[in-house]
C-alpha cells in the first residue's frame, strides 16, 4: 500500500473523526457507553479508504440502478447485508485466529478491490447481459434479484479492508467477548449499521428528492449507465495507485 498517500487521505477526514475519538474517550471507550461507542467506532471506519471507496461504488451501482428499477432500495438493503455479513467475517476472524494471519488475509484480498472495480464498471458498459431482458423472454420472475445481486457485491465491497479499519476492528472486538450474545449482535449491528452511513444518507437524500424518478424521466440508461461505468472504472483506478507498494 501506498501508504504516504493512505495517510494523507486519512487525515483528510481528521476533523471529523478527532472530535469522535474525543467523544469515544471521554465515555471511556467501550467500558462507559458499549452501544454509542459501538456506533463512533462506525462513523470513524466510515471515513477510512477503502471504506469510503466501497461507498462510492455502492452509491455508483445503486444509482445505476435507480434508472431502471422502481424497487432499487432491495439493492440498498442488499448492500448492507453483505456488509453486516463481512464485518462478522472479519470479527470473528479477529476474534478466533492468530492476528498475524488475519491481517495478511486482508493486505492479500485488498488489491481484488481493483479488478472487482474495473469488471463493475465495464458490466455497466459493455450492456453484455441484461438480466431484465432475459426474465422478461423466459417469463421468468425477478423477485429478489436486486436484494440478492446487492447483497454479494456488497459482501465482496466490504472485503476490502485497509490496515486502519482493521486496527479499529481490534478494538471493536473485545466487547463481543464480554457480552450477551444478544448484546453482541445488536453491537454488531449498530457497528455495520453506522459504518454504512454515508450509503444511508444518500439512499435518504434521493428518496426524498426522488431522485430516482428524476433519473428516469429526463436521462436516457445507456447514457446514465456509460457515466457510472466510468465512475467506478475511475474508482478502480485510485485504488490502483493507493494500493501500490
Amino acid at each position: 500500500m501506498n501508504i504516504s498517500l493512505f495517510n494523507q487521505l486519512v487525515e483528510l477526514f481528521n476533523f471529523l473523526t478527532d472530535p469522535l475519538w474525543e467523544l469515544y474517550n471521554s465515555h471511556n471507550g467501550y467500558e462507559g457507553e458499549p452501544f454509542l461507542g459501538a456506533v463512533l467506532l462506525g462513523v470513524i471506519v466510515s471515513t477510512y479508504p477503502s471504506q469510503i471507496a466501497a461507498h462510492l461504488g455502492a452509491v455508483t451501482y445503486i444509482s445505476s440502478e435507480m434508472v431502471h428499477r422502481i424497487n432499487w432500495w432491495k439493492t440498498v438493503i442488499g448492500f448492507f447485508t453483505g456488509k453486516l455479513v463481512s464485518v462478522y467475517l472479519a470479527v470473528s476472524l479477529i476474534l478466533w485466529s492468530e492476528s498475524t494471519w488475519v491481517t495478511s488475509f486482508f493486505e492479500n484480498i485488498r488489491p481484488l478491490s481493483v479488478p472487482v472495480f474495473l469488471l463493475l464498471g465495464i458490466s455497466l458498459l459493455a450492456h453484455i447481459i441484461s438480466f431484465r431482458k432475459i426474465a422478461k423472454k423466459k417469463k421468468v420472475k425477478i423477485g429478489n434479484y436486486p436484494f440478492l445481486k446487492g447483497g454479494l457485491i456488497g459482501f465482496v465491497l466490504s472485503l476490502f479492508m485497509d490496515h486502519g479499519v482493521i486496527n479499529l476492528l481490534r478494538l471493536y472486538t473485545p466487547w463481543l467477548a464480554n457480552e450477551s450474545v444478544a448484546n453482541s449482535w445488536f453491537i454488531s449491528f449498530l457497528f455495520a449499521f453506522t459504518s454504512f452511513v454515508p450509503v444511508w444518507i444518500f439512499s435518504i437524500m434521493s428518496y426524498g428528492f426522488k431522485l430516482d424518478t428524476f433519473l428516469r424521466k429526463h436521462s436516457t440508461r445507456k447514457s446514465l449507465k456509460v457515466f457510472f461505468g466510468f465512475s467506478l472504472i475511475i474508482i478502480a483506478l485510485n485504488l490502483f495507485f493507493l494500493y501500490q507498494k
